[in-house]
């Protein structure tokens, strides 16, 4: 489950709060959009938490974010969830590198902190395929 203040004060570390503030006020409007919209918004890439389909997912990936090397990841990169067909399962953000925690919106429900692992958070997925950065 979410934690206002939690959520706040992590993903405020790389700045870009009218985004953190707008998906604060929408946090209710959970079954609207889905982990790529809320990712994509928390990005800048989309101007409103929406549903987003994976392959729309994947070009704003493509095209707004690189690859990144595990051991070089930022607060504010994307953690990208593969299938084995690699196909896009999921997506989720990095705000604490340190303590390797995750900021996403598992399927329809609440958004919630996950770590790196799956070892904190309600939602469970595979493993981290690959780190993007914002660019």
């Amino acid at each position: 489950m979410y934690d206002r203040e939690f959520i706040n004060s992590n993903v405020m570390k790389y700045g870009k709060p009218t985004v953190v503030n707008h998906i604060l006020s929408n946090l209710d409007k959970r079954g609207k959009y889905n982990c790529w919209g809320f990712t994509a918004a928390m990005l800048n890439w989309v101007s409103e938490l929406k549903w987003i389909d994976s392959r729309t997912m994947e070009h704003l990936l493509q095209s707004n974010s690189v690859p990144v090397d595990s051991d070089n990841v930022r607060n504010g990169d994307i953690a990208v969830y593969r299938e084995e067909d690699d196909y896009l399962e999921h997506t989720a953000i990095v705000i604490d590198v340190n303590e390797e925690l995750l900021l996403h919106k598992p399927g329809s429900g609440k958004i919630e902190i996950q770590s790196f692992d799956g070892t904190v958070g309600d939602v469970t997925y595979g493993e981290i395929v690959e780190f993007r950065r914002p660019i």
